[in-house]
């Protein structure tokens, strides 16, 4: 188990889900929180935050492991004397209070398998004062579990330079572009260019980072062309997040039943954002069918949702379109 003290990159775009994690945990003592999303939406990079602001503010301990040593015999035994966690006295504290010996755990892509639910299950039993914040690509669905989708940063509506610096995704693009081509102008076309190729990458965090160095290599129009062919397209390699993409997707559609598995693949032939009942309408299945798979996606992070009128509209991201063709 490793400590948080770790300098890390700055989180961009995530304000609102850090305020809504935070006061589940230190207002309402959520013992479980699960950041749920696709492979490079940012779902390790805001848990750490997360647990590093609430140890800078309210003085509790925090920590890091990876899923692969997540046993419920030696965490049981560990947890106490590296972060300072009593077994269960009778008393339950949390991040949200103020009394000594809280701590919060990050558990980094745990698996929701039975096993994996088990021992955490038998961990948070055994030590009260503990705050477990989990990353995965699936629900724990234990119970007390506040789960947040994360969805990828809103991409860029307009070519406006302005606009463009202010967008959280374009920003993390031409912040890590600096890097590697500080002399890039924002002009009508480079800025055209550069919104094809974030609204192309659907806002990950990950796929952005990922292809800047392309684009002291290659032009940026040529890069935005092929990720509308291939969502996940880097030159420069990335096949580990291109298997990491397919088996989220592929687990997603699996542990669906079957009748919203009919509805899942329809869905991604949608174009732009659609509501429930103009998807039904279209695809031609029963508004609970499309409900129930609509709800599935979204609790695995793969659709964008639009905030925008009364009615919930919602758009498919191009990395699953791509998978479920």
């Amino acid at each position: 188990m490793l400590p948080l003290h770790l300098a890390a990159s700055k989180l961009t775009g995530r304000e609102n889900e850090m305020g809504i994690l935070k006061r589940h945990i230190t207002e309402r003592r959520a013992r479980l929180v699960t950041i749920t999303g696709v492979p490079g939406v940012g779902k390790t990079h805001l848990a750490f935050e997360l647990a590093r602001s609430i140890e800078a503010s309210s003085g509790v301990r925090s920590g890091w492991l990876s899923s692969g040593a997540f046993d419920p015999m030696p965490l049981s035994e560990s947890v106490s004397p590296e972060l300072g966690v009593p077994a269960d006295d009778g008393t339950t504290s949390g991040p949200g209070a103020t009394g000594g010996g809280s701590a919060v755990l990050v558990v980094d892509d745990m698996p929701a398998t039975s096993k994996q639910r088990t021992s955490l299950l038998r961990l948070l039993a055994a030590r009260p004062a503990l705050t477990v914040v989990a990353t995965s690509p699936e629900p724990t669905e234990l119970p007390g579990e506040f789960l947040l989708p994360l969805s990828p940063l809103p991409v860029p509506t307009t070519t406006d330079a302005a606009a463009l610096e202010s967008n959280p995704a374009m920003s993390l693009l031409l912040h890590a572009i600096e890097q590697v081509r500080p002399t890039l102008e924002l002009t009508p076309s480079s800025a055209a260019a550069l919104v094809d190729l974030c609204r192309g990458l659907d806002g990950l965090p990950g796929s952005l980072l990922r292809i800047a160095p392309s684009c002291a290599l290659f032009p940026i129009s040529e890069l935005a062309e092929r990720v509308r062919s291939y969502p996940l397209y880097c030159p420069l390699g990335g096949e580990d997040l291109n298997k990491q993409m397919r088996t989220s997707i592929n687990a997603a559609f699996c542990q669906a039943n079957r009748t919203d598995q009919s509805a899942i693949p329809p869905l991604g032939r949608l174009t732009g954002a659609w509501s429930v009942d103009e998807a039904a309408e279209t695809i031609g299945i029963p508004r609970d069918t499309i409900a129930a798979a609509v709800e599935g996606l979204m609790r695995r992070g793969m659709l964008r949702t639009s905030a925008e009128g009364p009615v919930p509209r919602f758009e498919m991201l191009n990395v699953v379109r791509y998978f479920l063709r």
